[in-house]
C-alpha cells in the first residue's frame, strides 16, 4: 500500500535530514513524489519532505498538485503559503491563506501568516491588524500575533495599545528576545525609562544567550 509505504519513506527521509544527511534525503522525497502524483495523501508527505529540505520550489510544486487532485485537503494551501512566504512570493502566499481559511475558517496560523503577507509588503495595516485579532481572539496567548499588533500600533504612535499588546506577548512567550527589544522602544516613548531600560536588559541578555549557543564552542 503506497500510502503507508510513503509515510516510511517520510520518516525516513526526515531522519536523514536530522542526521544533516541531506543530500541523502533528497532523491527519497523526489522519488516519492514521482510515484504519487495522483495520490495526495502521499504526495503531501512527499511536499513536506521538499519543505524540510529547504526545496521550497519543490514544495510548492508538489502542494499544488496535492490541491490540484483534492482541493480541500486540509494544510495543503497553508503549507504552500508558508513555502512563498520563504520564496518571498507574498502575493501568491495571500492567495494560499486565504483559500486554506475558506476550508478551515477558524486556522489561528493561517490567520497570522495571512496577516504577514500585507506586513511584509507595507500595505493595509488595518486589514492586518483586523487579521491579528481575530487571530488573538481565538488564541489569547499567540504571542507573535500580539507581537505584530504592537509593532503596527506602536508605528501608528498609538503607544499604549502598542504596550498592551507586547506585554501579553512577552508573558505568553518570554524567551523571544525581539518582543523585549520592541517593548523597551514602547515604554521609552511612554516615559518609563526603567521599564524600558529592564526590558532592553534582557533583550541583550537573551540575544547574548542566543549567540553562546549559535557558537561551537556554546556546549563546553
Amino acid at each position: 500500500d503506497l500510502s503507508s509505504e510513503a509515510e516510511l519513506a517520510y520518516f525516513y527521509g526526515i531522519s536523514l535530514i536530522q542526521l544533516k544527511r541531506n543530500q541523502e534525503a533528497a532523491p527519497i522525497f523526489s522519488k516519492l513524489a514521482e510515484v504519487s502524483q495522483t495520490n495526495p495523501d502521499s504526495l503531501f508527505y512527499a511536499a513536506q519532505g521538499f519543505m524540510m529540505l529547504g526545496d521550497y520550489e519543490k514544495s510548492v510544486l508538489a502542494f499544488r498538485q496535492v490541491v490540484s487532485i483534492n482541493s480541500n485537503l486540509e494544510k495543503a494551501h497553508y503549507f504552500i503559503g508558508q513555502s512563498l512566504i520563504r520564496l518571498h512570493r507574498y502575493d501568491e502566499a495571500e492567495k494560499a491563506f486565504s483559500r486554506e481559511l475558506e476550508i478551515n475558517p477558524l486556522d489561528v496560523f493561517s490567520k497570522y501568516h495571512l496577516a504577514l503577507t500585507l506586513i511584509e509588503r507595507k500595505i493595509d495595516p488595518e486589514k492586518a491588524i483586523r487579521i491579528l485579532e481575530e487571530a488573538v481572539s481565538l488564541k489569547y496567548d499567540y504571542a507573535d500575533a500580539r507581537y505584530q499588533i504592537g509593532k503596527i500600533y506602536l508605528e501608528k504612535g498609538e503607544i499604549q495599545k502598542a504596550i498592551d499588546h507586547f506585554e501579553i506577548a512577552v508573558n505568553s512567550d518570554s524567551g523571544k528576545d525581539y518582543i523585549h527589544y520592541q517593548l523597551s522602544i514602547a515604554y521609552r516613548k511612554a516615559d518609563r525609562k526603567e521599564d524600558a531600560d529592564r526590558e532592553l536588559k534582557r533583550y541583550q541578555e537573551l540575544k547574548a544567550a542566543s549567540r553562546k549557543s549559535d557558537s561551537p564552542m556554546g556546549n563546553n
